[in-house]
Order: C-alpha cells, then sequence, then structure tokens
C-alpha cells in the first residue's frame, strides 16, 4: 500500500516527510498535532507502535482493560513453556501479535458476545485472519491446546516477547 501512494521503501521515510509528501498532509497542521521530534525522528515503520501506544492511552489502560473476563484466563506452566517454544522458534510475533490484539479488542472485547471460552485460540484467530490461518508457520507452531480463555494471557506474552525485540522505542500495547 505504501509504494502505491508514491512512496517505494517508505518504511525508512521519516514520518513527516511521508505524511507531507505521500500524503499530501498540510505541514502548518502537522506542527500542530505532532511534536516536531517525532515528525523528525520516527519512521513509517514505527507508525502501529505509535498508534497503539496513542490508543492505548486513550483507552485507558490498553487493550486488556476492555477484554471480558472469560477471556483472562491465565496460561499454566505447560501451555505458558509451550507458546514459550513457539515464540522462541518459527511463530512471527508481530504478526500473531497484532491478529491476537485485534481479537482482543474486538470480539472479545464485545459482552453481548457468545464466544466460547473454550473455543481454539488458533482457530479462532485463523477465522478472523484467513491469511493468518493459511500460514504454514502459524499452523505449525502456534500451540493447539490455547483456548479463547487464554487470549488475554497470550497477548500479554507476546507483548512482552515483542517489546523485547523492539527496537523503536515504542509500546507495542
Amino acid at each position: 500500500m505504501l509504494a502505491a501512494v508514491g512512496a517505494p521503501k517508505a518504511v525508512d521515510t521519516p514520518l513527516g516527510t511521508f505524511l507531507t509528501e505521500a500524503l499530501q498532509l498540510d505541514p502548518a497542521l502537522l506542527k500542530q498535532l505532532c511534536p516536531a521530534n517525532v515528525l523528525r525522528q520516527a519512521t513509517v515503520q514505527h507508525l502501529r507502535s505509535i498508534f497503539l501506544f496513542l490508543e492505548g492511552r486513550m483507552m485507558g489502560g490498553g487493550p486488556l482493560s476492555t477484554l471480558h473476563p472469560r477471556y483472562r484466563a491465565p496460561l499454566g506452566d505447560d501451555l505458558k513453556e509451550m507458546l514459550d517454544t513457539a515464540i522462541r522458534g518459527q511463530l512471527r510475533v508481530a504478526v500473531v501479535l497484532a491478529a491476537v490484539r485485534d481479537l482482543v479488542t474486538g470480539p472479545l472485547a464485545d459482552p453481548t458476545g457468545s464466544w466460547s471460552s473454550n473455543d481454539s485460540l488458533k482457530q479462532f484467530l485463523g477465522f478472523v485472519d484467513a491469511e493468518l490461518g493459511m500460514e504454514p508457520w502459524f499452523n505449525d507452531h502456534f500451540p493447539d491446546p490455547l483456548k479463547l480463555a487464554h487470549a488475554g494471557a497470550c497477548l500479554a506474552l507476546l507483548s512482552a516477547a515483542a517489546a523485547q525485540t523492539n527496537e523503536d522505542g515504542f509500546e507495542l500495547v
């Protein structure tokens, strides 16, 4: 998509340059809305992290603050070890983190939702993100025993893992 708006290799483009040149936003308005350091030092690759950081502050506690209680079960030692092994292995943490986060802030935050806490988290993630569900690295390495009940704990563990490898200095959740 970024290349489609005239910005090949846009991930390394300073955010201010991208917003004014590629998206044609008014520089005066940007100066009012965003600190100059962010416009100069942040790049397009930081957008998701910036968005998640701001969204978390606006939600007053991040994505877990809206998660329905039935999806907040802790991971037992065996499930935690399975997920840790997947994280250290072939699992693409940032991709799975985004999908779990969207699930936690979307369908699982709805108090009227009828999703059973015993439903498979892996299968549900495959339904809500069809591309993820077709990825061999996801199907082969995401732990099958995880249930929707573990969504909050899974999000927390994935977020911690992503934060350890995150070099852009922004929180992911």
